[in-house]
């Protein structure tokens, strides 16, 4: 049951949507929307209407729509490759470029420090005008800013607008971020029946991943920073261009609900939402063990070479244990997400995956101070690492979806764990950077903080929790048939 200042909040929005035409169809409702009110119960018969109709298209649609998952996933990827360039690379970034370690880190952290103002106008965004668009002006930015970055390359350039170039490079796409990062709870609710959501969110959140390490490996793979940022210039150009030819205009307000109206929680704000939101307990939970999660992982992919090298591990390493992690954390998400998909267990899987990736973060930071002989140690490590963490992204964005909408935007809701996740990392980052030549903390110091971080979140996952009754609920009627529960309404493509 929503708490009383989340009612307050589902009242006014109830108000926003009596606008609305009314729909004659009366699948079955959701108790939470029957207790806000007559109007929000029939805001939930209609997106329950919708998601039945996304099964009834025609097989052509059907399989269009995992073109459009597919060119999503390729600008994320682009995206997280241009975040990643100079992090696995750092100390040959220093002396290229001659900047201090800390400007290297700022270049990685601006991508969590430009999240947080960007994510409100980014998910009210996406909220009114769709998938296309935002995709389209995420892809963009971040070609610019990777074309932007090869101004910093010529010798005859100053110093100072080399410096510039980076950063600024950096920072455009890092504004693009939060219109791809916020997008797969949305895109998956849009396009996919009820049965697909976890997988398809699932799909597109694990992309980023994918995009880390493909970063990661570039960084090692090219002999100057000419041809590497060349590159990234031209994949993400690539990118930008197939969104733009391929991805298909919205098909219709049934699919895309991108009328003003159509989504009546933003007629109170994306912040009065999100601040609705934050005071529900079931998704206060989610929020913190997520924003552990994805802030410890975002900050040990930033400073991987840096925490490893002083133990004897080389640039190669630390590509090869960011490729490790992100390659057995797709084989996790993949098999829980049709676990998931089937079954709605949000609850146990996410304190199974915090009980293990407890566990083998600590076995990281144990073996990693015995250097290159425990290299398989420390790999297995990473893989484990990856499979129980990786998975906690899509599941967390669904989960919170089945809890707080209908009334709050998908976006909304991933909108507002992403941006708990760029607070932690950087301030694990900032941590680690301001002790770096502080030998009273020593070179193990980084390695325990981001232990530290999973393990605050699997604290907060294992110990508290949510209503798994009503996501099971929600999903149950998302279809508009609680009998058919676990049970696919039509056959997957």
């Amino acid at each position: 049951m929503p708490s009383p200042e989340v009612s307050d909040v589902i009242e006014v929005v109830v108000e926003a949507a009596n606008t609305r035409q009314e729909s004659n169809s009366k699948p079955q409702l959701l108790p939470a929307a029957q207790e806000a009110g007559p109007q929000a119960a029939q805001d939930a018969s209609k997106d329950a209407v919708m998601r039945i109709e996304t099964c009834m298209q025609p097989p052509a649609y059907q399989r269009r729509r995992w073109l459009d998952l597919a060119l999503c996933c390729f600008a994320t990827m682009a995206n997280q490759i241009v975040w990643v360039t100079f992090a696995p690379n750092a100390t040959n970034t220093c002396q290229r470029f001659g900047v201090s370690i800390h400007f290297v880190n700022s270049l990685s952290m601006l991508f969590m420090l430009l999240y947080l103002p960007c994510t409100f106008p980014a998910s009210a965004f996406i909220e009114s005008h769709g998938c296309r668009l935002p995709l389209l002006l995420g892809a963009g930015l971040t070609a610019v800013g990777a074309s932007l970055r090869i101004a910093a390359l010529p010798d005859w350039v100053p110093h100072s607008m080399q410096v510039c170039g980076l950063f600024c490079g950096q920072a455009l796409a890092a504004i693009g971020q939060p219109l791809l990062s916020n997008l797969p709870p949305k895109l998956a609710h849009t396009l996919f029946p009820c049965e697909q959501w976890v997988i398809a969110d699932t799909i597109v959140t694990a992309s980023a991943s994918v995009g880390v390490a493909i970063g990661s490996i570039l960084a090692t793979s090219f002999e100057n920073f000419e041809q590497l940022l060349a590159a990234e210039s031209l994949i993400t150009a690539a990118v930008f261009l197939l969104g733009l030819a391929l991805f298909r205009s919205d098909p219709s307000k049934n699919f895309d609900r991108t009328e003003a109206t159509a989504n009546p929680a933003m007629q109170v704000g994306v912040l009065a939402a999100s601040k609705a939101v934050l005071r529900d307990q079931g998704f206060r939970t989610l929020w913190l063990a997520f924003s552990f999660s994805l802030g410890t992982f975002n900050a040990l992919c930033t400073v991987l070479q840096q925490v490893t090298e002083p133990f004897g591990f080389i640039a190669s390493d630390a590509s090869t244990a960011g490729a490790t992690t992100v390659l057995f954390g797709l084989i996790g998400a993949g098999v829980l997400g049709m676990y998931l998909d089937r079954t709605h267990q949000y609850r146990l899987v996410l304190r199974m995956c915090f009980s293990v990736a407890c566990f083998s973060v600590i076995a990281f930071a144990v073996l990693v101070p015995f250097g290159r002989g425990v290299w398989f140690g420390m790999m297995l490590a990473c893989a484990v690492l990856g499979a129980a963490l990786v998975p906690v992204m899509p599941i967390s964005f669904e989960a919170s979806a089945a809890l707080m909408s209908p009334p709050f935007g998908e976006t909304v809701l991933s909108g507002l764990c992403m941006a708990g996740g760029q607070v932690v990392g950087i301030a694990i980052i900032a941590i680690i950077s301001l002790t770096a030549d502080n030998t009273m903390f020593g070179t193990y110091f980084p390695l325990w903080l981001c232990a530290f971080g999973v393990v605050a979140g699997g604290a907060v996952a294992i110990l508290s929790g949510f209503d798994e009754e009503v996501v099971k609920q929600r999903r149950t009627s998302a279809n508009g048939k609680p009998e058919l529960a676990g049970k696919t309404e039509c056959s997957p493509l």
